[in-house]
């Protein structure tokens, strides 16, 4: 007896609704992972960005001591002591090196400054050692050099120029400011990525450019028109590009993720007002150069504002940035918000679905559990029923009080069976479906 008891046992009927919750109730796991998910994606791509500029910080200062080393180098403005701003600029440089350096171990993994990830897009020589070593190459010849100066002097500092724009170029690309999703953002990383980087090194090359029309007794042909294509390009690819980013990105500062940042609108416009005033003065003067065979100016007095114009785009690039690191702050914090609020609602929609699940199951396993207790003893008294009847028929006895006791207990049995038979439609089927 125990062995048939054993073969039919199995799971029981609240073990199976639970089972079966449970499998409803998975799709809402699955679902809340992949949305948590790509929410930490989008705050990881914010956050890595932030990085991009941390890295390109360093790389800015580099690119403005080491012009300014240049140009002091070629040429030592009256009443100047450049030995002593040489000396100062060569100690800002190793300064930065370090900072580049310390960066460089805190996100270089991230951002792909690796052997593989340099030789995965052919930059190998974007790394900080070959940086260090290009410079180390410059002081050299520096120190030693003599009047005039060396002929690759120039070529020794074009080395350090292209592996600090490469260095820059990369870390947009891998830090997907490049890819910025929202426009604010997006349009400010276009100045401080492409425009003012490009910006500054067309100044130096303006500077490069007039000295050696500066050079000439009287600037030929060939001076005059490389002049007037410099100042074209400077106010179109320039002051026009970085003018109308400045703007988009005023406009669509207010979006899904912040309200317009106050801080943002009102600095920017400043920074920017302050640059394209410094770059148009020196575009009006350049265009003045084109036009003429004498120059109405020193070399001195338009390299000032020449620099003038480099050092105010340096300003604007590390003024706008932090602006830029608290735009994807902002963003980061609402990827959080809504990841948070994603996982909470998941957790309510679940245990929802759980005391919901709770409350069927009681539902059902208590009218289950009466029913089973009143089936048993009524199985118990048809059996023994059944063989009174059995035994006075053998004997053959007609004991009619016998039999009508016996019947009227198989009546009564027949009516808990018939109200225990009509429960179970009701439990089963939500109604009767065989009445009486």
């Amino acid at each position: 007896m125990a062995t048939a008891v054993a073969t039919k046992r199995q799971f029981s009927i609240s073990l199976k609704i639970l089972l079966v919750s449970l499998c409803f109730s998975l799709p809402i796991v699955v679902l809340a992972y992949f949305v948590v998910d790509n929410i930490d994606q989008n705050s990881r791509i914010a956050e890595l960005e932030a990085s991009g500029d941390a890295y390109q910080t360093p790389l800015e200062a580099l690119l403005r001591d080491t012009m300014e080393h240049q140009r002091l180098v070629h040429h030592c403005p009256e009443g100047v002591d450049c030995k002593s701003l040489l000396a100062g600029l060569e100690l800002n440089v190793t300064n930065s090196l370090d900072a580049l350096k310390r960066v460089d171990q805190q996100y270089g993994t991230q951002l792909e400054f690796t052997p593989d990830g340099l030789a995965k897009r052919k930059r190998q020589l974007a790394t900080v050692e070959n940086l260090e070593e290009s410079w180390g190459k410059v002081t050299a010849a520096v120190s030693t050099a003599t009047t005039p100066l060396p002929e690759d002097i120039d070529a020794k500092y074009d080395d350090v120029n292209t592996v600090i724009n490469t260095m820059i170029t990369h870390l947009g690309d891998t830090s997907t400011l490049i890819l910025d999703p929202e426009l604010d953002t997006y349009y400010t990383m276009d100045i401080t990525l492409l425009a003012l980087p490009q910006n500054q090194n067309r100044i130096e090359h303006i500077i490069a450019d007039a000295r050696t029309a500066y050079s000439h007794e009287t600037f030929t042909v060939d001076d005059r028109m490389t002049l007037a294509a410099d100042a074209a390009l400077l106010q179109t690819s320039d002051i026009d590009r970085v003018t109308g980013d400045v703007q988009t990105a005023l406009n669509e500062n207010k979006n899904e993720y912040h309200d317009a940042v106050a801080s943002f609108q009102k600095k920017v416009p400043l920074l920017s007002k302050e640059w394209s005033e410094a770059n148009a003065k020196l575009v009006a003067l350049t265009k003045e150069l084109s036009t003429a065979e004498k120059p109405p100016v020193s070399f001195d007095a338009y390299t000032e504002v020449a620099v003038k114009a480099r050092e105010s785009a340096f300003k604007f690039w590390e003024g706008v940035t932090p602006e830029n690191d608290n735009l994807f702050k902002l963003r980061v914090d609402s990827y959080t918000k809504h990841r948070n609020v994603a996982l909470l609602w998941s957790a309510v929609a679940l245990l929802f679905s759980c005391f919901i699940a709770f409350l069927v199951t009681r539902s059902m396993i208590r009218p289950l559990n009466k029913l089973t207790l009143t089936l048993k003893p009524g199985a118990t008294l048809l059996a023994g029923s059944v063989k009174q009847i059995g035994e006075a028929s053998k004997q053959g006895v007609q004991d009619a009080v016998t039999t009508s006791i016996i019947c009227e207990e198989l009546t009564a049995h027949a009516d808990d069976m018939r109200e225990t038979a009509q429960n179970l439609e009701v439990l089963v089927f939500g109604r009767i479906v065989n009445p009486d």
